[in-house]
């Protein structure tokens, strides 16, 4: 399916909000009322996820976002979605992820 708005270069990016987190980045770019993952996305969460599975007591902390356009009832169903999307892909990556959440 083709993306309803042109990608940017990157889509993953630093945080907005400050963290003394080890492992943090923020996922930017879902295509216009997707939750779908884009490639970049689930190649940062593979690399991130490795690193992770190596220490026993990592946590993890999601935050989803939607654009300000549409409705706030959308936009909250939007970014649990995104959310839940980027959950269910670190899950196949490393089943104990479900836990730390």
């Amino acid at each position: 399916m083709a993306r309803k708005s042109p990608p940017v270069k990157a889509q993953v990016v630093a945080p907005l909000l400050h963290s003394n987190a080890f492992l943090k980045g923020r996922l930017i770019d879902f295509d216009t009322g997707s939750a779908a993952l884009e490639a970049q996305h689930m190649a940062w969460l593979r690399m991130q996820m490795a690193t992770a599975k190596t220490n026993s007591m990592y946590r993890i902390r999601l935050v989803g976002y939607a654009s300000k356009k549409g409705s706030s009832d959308s936009n909250m169903s939007l970014s649990y979605n995104r959310a839940n999307a980027v959950l269910k892909y670190m899950v196949s990556l490393h089943g104990p992820a479900n836990d730390r959440v």
